[in-house]
């Protein structure tokens, strides 16, 4: 319970959040600067295309980039990444993460659930926030090292760049995000869907999905697993979207099945 409580405080006192979610970014500005990040990121993209069977639908691929690109405008300090957005050909796996520096991958099995566009919005912002926040640095830094991570940037040690990815796509995510960071990505994610036009309680809406399926597609877990209780994110983003007071009602389902419907 101690994490819903801390949860309800983030959404009670904003500013407070706020201040404490600056002070994390700078410490990892300062552990392992964007500039840094971007490099390692760059060597685990390479090695992520070598391990995965990106998907081969260039209409597909282009259009979660479309999304993906709206959503990432809307972020703090756009210009500070370079994201990507890559979609994995694997319809068992219903996941979505994001690797140092950007680039944010997508299962064709997350697409083959979801139902509009607003829906695959919020799970991008959602890892976008993650990106922003600064989650994967710090996580990573704390896992490997500073001088590790450096050397992998610079990519002197391309073979346990190798085993990191191979133990991403095993597991389902990069690392295991805090309770924490995982609510502010939630956060973070539905300001960032609703500026960009989408209807915010379009990542609920894909939690309730989820949440209806959960026990019965073993696949649906590796998006969960790594994340709060699906009911207490719903809760928290339910009380996000009501405070914030936020707007946004595109949620494009037409469209959206067109394009599921080539998968």
């Amino acid at each position: 319970m101690r994490f819903a409580s801390l949860a309800l405080v983030c959404l009670l006192s904003t500013s407070a959040c706020s201040t404490m979610s600056k002070v994390n970014r700078a410490a990892a500005d300062v552990l392992m600067p964007p500039s840094e990040e971007t490099k390692l990121g760059r060597q685990m993209a390479i090695e992520l295309q070598k391990q995965s069977k990106v998907l081969d639908n260039a209409e597909v691929v282009a259009y979660v980039q479309r999304v993906g690109n709206r959503a990432a405008a809307r972020a703090e300090n756009p210009d500070r990444w370079r994201f990507t957005f890559t979609v994995i050909d694997d319809p068992q796996t219903v996941n979505a993460f994001a690797i140092p520096g950007g680039h944010i991958y997508v299962y064709s099995g997350l697409l083959k659930v979801m139902r509009d566009e607003s829906q695959l919005a919020g799970v991008l912002a959602h890892e976008i926030a993650h990106v922003t926040s600064r989650h994967i640095a710090k996580r990573m830094v704390a896992a490997q090292g500073l001088e590790t991570l450096s050397a992998l940037a610079l990519g002197k040690n391309p073979g346990e760049i190798a085993q990191i990815v191979t133990g991403l796509l095993s597991q389902g995510a990069l690392l295991k995000n805090s309770r924490d960071d995982e609510y502010e990505a939630d956060s973070i994610g539905v300001v960032i869907a609703s500026k960009a036009g989408y209807a915010p309680g379009g990542l609920v809406d894909f939690l309730k999905l989820l949440k209806q399926m959960e026990g019965n597609v073993p696949e649906l877990l590796s998006f969960l697993s790594d994340h709060p209780a699906t009911s207490e994110r719903i809760g928290a983003l339910q009380v996000e979207i009501r405070e914030k007071r936020l707007g946004g009602a595109n949620r494009n389902a037409e469209e959206f099945e067109a394009i599921r419907g080539r998968l």
